[in-house]
């Protein structure tokens, strides 16, 4: 395993078992919000699912940026990724992991639970598209001489 491998040890760790499974939490702490009448005990909880969906963000923007500069064997498929024919899944995959959760900084927004429960989903449309990327444009051509 290279050193740029190694930086996705961590996102992935945090894609697979933790943010895949908020929008879940998420939507049963609105639940149980309507259901106890309770508005302001769940406040809390919100905000540190907030923040926890905002470090991921960054720490997986870190991570492809470090992929980007060092150099590694996976270049051309990084590249091919990005400007191939799968190149909307690519970006979708990257506006949906990484840039759409930091509008959770925009305080009305950051606050609002619907719009978290909002990015929590698009979060997982963008995991999803992540497994499609590495799926089909993995057999999409044929490498061989």
């Amino acid at each position: 395993m290279n050193l740029a491998d190694s930086f996705f040890q961590l996102p992935i760790l945090l894609s697979k078992y933790v943010i895949a499974h908020l929008y879940l939490v998420v939507f049963l702490l609105i639940m149980l919000r309507i259901l106890t009448g309770k508005e302001n005990s769940y406040l809390p909880i919100f905000s540190f699912i907030k923040w926890i969906i905002v470090i991921y963000s960054i720490v997986t923007i870190i991570c492809w940026l470090l992929v980007f500069l060092l150099p590694h064997s996976g270049n051309y498929a990084i590249l091919d990724r990005a400007i191939g024919p799968y190149a909307w899944a690519y970006w979708i995959m990257l506006f949906f992991n990484c840039i759409f959760p930091l509008i959770l900084f925009y305080k009305p927004l950051g606050k609002n639970i619907y719009f978290l429960l909002l990015v929590s989903i698009l979060m997982n449309v963008g995991f999803f598209m992540e497994r499609f990327i590495i799926i089909i444009t993995s057999i999409h051509r044929d490498y061989l001489p």
